[in-house]
């Protein structure tokens, strides 16, 4: 019975392709032989521990690209920027992903290079959004410099990447899940590849597909009014801070409501003014996996359907992944991760 159901869904994948007039026959074969995932958190160009956690999980090198006989690799968004090694980590993801061994997704790095580069050399009165970009991604800007290989290609590639997947039994979205803004992108997102001129009129018109996309990449935020002043344990004064978007209902103090991974906020009631409003991802829906979050005490479950697999590897030099196996629930047990040596 359950290989009748694979079937009907299989056939339901082709189908939906068809209609879309996007049927790509690799990911169709791919969809029938891969049935287990490993679902990599944030990278952040660190490729010696990519490779130390994909030999871990039992891939192997062959002809330049990892890969694994019966298990696909998912990198989770934000393999870039920060690390020592941007575009050789860039090279693996890239390479495994064209040879059909991983699949891959934005996260708020890589979406904030795409937006540095369509905007480059262009005449435009550029957005602070823009100029925060450009920030964001100047040390994978430097890597390729220093390397002189030009970007222009891997960007491309960026470009042509999706913001989600939802697959059999689970989906994987860098920050957060929202039915409301998946259909509102996947409305709008009619290219497979955006174009440059795609991404400068998005940023300029600051419509609603970027702010649907920011929720995806950077999930819900928490701002706080320009009268209002909150310190957090290290002493700073915290103007906007993450939220716990799988609550619900939403926690009522600052400490509680915040999901920040490198300081906490005091334990003062969030006034009722100020209580945002979060799209709160369903306990029956299936199980999300999610990076971003940098948890410098490791991948965790944050709910009994959602896995934060980012495990903060600026700061605590351990990069995690989950072994998915589809039709079983997620467990803690699946976590796997790798670390420098110390010392």
């Amino acid at each position: 019975m359950e290989f009748f159901n694979y079937l009907v869904y299989l056939f339901g994948l082709i189908v939906k392709q068809i209609q879309n007039k996007d049927v790509n026959l690799t990911e169709v074969v791919f969809y029938t032989y891969y049935m287990n995932y490993d679902i990599i958190g944030d990278v952040h160009g660190h490729a010696t521990l990519v490779k130390k956690l994909l030999a871990k999980l039992g891939y192997q090198e062959e002809d330049g690209v990892w890969c694994h006989h019966d298990r696909k690799a998912i990198f989770c968004g934000d393999f870039i920027n920060r690390g020592p090694d941007i575009v050789e980590t860039f090279e693996i993801v890239k390479g495994m992903c064209e040879r059909g061994h991983a699949y891959a997704i934005l996260g708020n790095h890589e979406f904030s290079l795409i937006i540095r580069n369509a905007f480059k050399g262009k005449d435009l009165m550029k957005p602070d959004f823009v100029k925060k970009a450009g920030r964001v991604c100047k040390s994978t800007r430097m890597a390729f410099r220093e390397r002189e290989i030009p970007m222009k290609e891997y960007v491309k590639w960026l470009r042509s990447l999706p913001l989600f997947l939802e697959l059999k039994d689970f989906r994987v979205v860098h920050a957060s899940w929202s039915d409301t803004s998946i259909a509102l992108v996947s409305k709008l997102r009619e290219k497979k590849v955006w174009k440059k001129s795609d991404i400068r009129e998005m940023v300029l018109n600051n419509g609603a597909l970027l702010k649907e996309i920011s929720l995806l990449v950077h999930g819900p935020m928490m701002t706080m009014p320009k009268n209002m002043k909150i310190y957090c344990n290290r002493g700073l004064n915290r103007k906007a801070f993450r939220l716990k978007w799988w609550c619900d209902p939403l926690p009522t103090t600052f400490r509680e409501i915040c999901f920040e991974g490198r300081f906490t906020l005091p334990d003062y009631t969030v006034p009722k003014e100020l209580m945002p409003t979060v799209e709160v991802y369903p306990p029956s829906a299936p199980a999300l996996f999610c990076g971003h979050y940098c948890r410098a005490d490791g991948a965790q479950l944050l709910s009994h359907n959602i896995v934060c697999v980012d495990s903060c590897i600026s700061h605590s030099n351990t990069l995690s992944a989950y072994q998915h196996t589809v039709g079983e629930r997620i467990s803690q047990d699946n976590l796997v991760a790798v670390s420098y040596p110390v010392g």
